[in-house]
């Protein structure tokens, strides 16, 4: 009856159980209320994790097909990158064989002369040329880290450029120290140099048309191993684009690939398990690069 307590809880009961489902009509007995059982409730929530674990397949499936693609893309390069080196192998032959017959037919020429220092930067581009050649084969193989003097290594790098940096209009001063003895680290000696050639060839191009100064510097680090610091006087770098200057592609120059600031990076700490970071400077560009010892 209505004054019974319980009669208000059965009301809500039954008004409960007909939300849930509609109430059956059962002649002779009369409305048939009915909810839905546990089962029931735990069937709502199958469809729920069906569209979960298929989000999730969709989601997984997108970034394998990238995975898929990225390493598809990187094969892709290091197969043209070791068929370039095999191209460049017969004419780079061929210019040695040259210098070899302008050697014999000139004689020697007098020491210093316009002829001999000609002859001299000739030979070493063709030098840097197999170089190069020689990297485009190691492109997508794993390094071959053995212990390497980092300061003579350097220290090629920086004769190179010193050789053809300007020395007239707007003329370029190329500096080198590094401390007493060898500084011996674990090192592909030909990625360190491709490295260190992509950085200082970035500070030639921001000095270009104005001179200016780049120091370079091999020190032992704080921590052990060694640290590589390539500084320029010139422009520098824009605050805004600090962050985005790693990054593949991007570049500020009309002609640039984008290709270099990421490739020495992927070097030094890839290949290397070190650090190349650009340095807070009141003026120019200064970039370390750090190698474990």
């Amino acid at each position: 009856s209505p004054a019974d307590p319980r009669y208000s809880a059965l009301l809500e009961l039954v008004r409960t159980l007909d939300r849930q489902n509609r109430p059956v009509e059962e002649p002779g007995i009369g409305q048939i209320h009915f909810g839905n059982t546990p089962l029931v409730r735990g069937l709502r929530v199958i469809p729920l994790l069906q569209v979960a674990v298929l989000s999730m397949l969709i989601v997984a499936g997108i970034m394998v097909l990238g995975v898929r693609a990225r390493a598809e893309r990187e094969r892709v390069w290091a197969g043209m990158a070791r068929e370039a080196a095999h191209q460049l192998g017969t004419p780079l032959s061929s210019l040695q064989g040259w210098l070899e017959l302008l050697a014999e037919r000139e004689g020697d020429p007098v020491p210093g002369s316009p002829t001999d220092s000609a002859r001299v930067h000739m030979h070493g581009d063709v030098v840097r040329l197999e170089r190069v050649a020689h990297r485009f084969e190691r492109i997508g193989r794993p390094p071959k880290l053995v212990p390497t003097d980092i300061g003579l290594s350097v220290e090629t790098v920086v004769n190179y450029f010193r050789a053809r940096v300007p020395t007239l209009a707007n003329p370029v001063t190329l500096t080198f120290d590094r401390g007493e003895g060898p500084l011996v680290v674990p090192a592909d000696r030909v990625l360190l140099e491709w490295a260190v050639e992509s950085l200082v060839k970035n500070a030639v191009d921001a000095l270009a048309g104005r001179g200016g100064t780049i120091a370079v510097r091999v020190d032992r680090a704080a921590g052990g191993g060694a640290r590589v610091r390539v500084a320029d006087d010139g422009p520098g770098i824009p605050a805004k684009l600090r962050r985005k200057i790693f990054a593949a592609g991007f570049t500020t120059k009309e002609r640039g690939w984008g290709i270099g600031l990421p490739l020495a990076r992927r070097i030094v700490e890839e290949s290397h398990n070190g650090r190349l970071q650009l340095v807070p400077s009141d003026r120019g560009a200064v970039f370390d690069l750090h190698f474990p010892g």
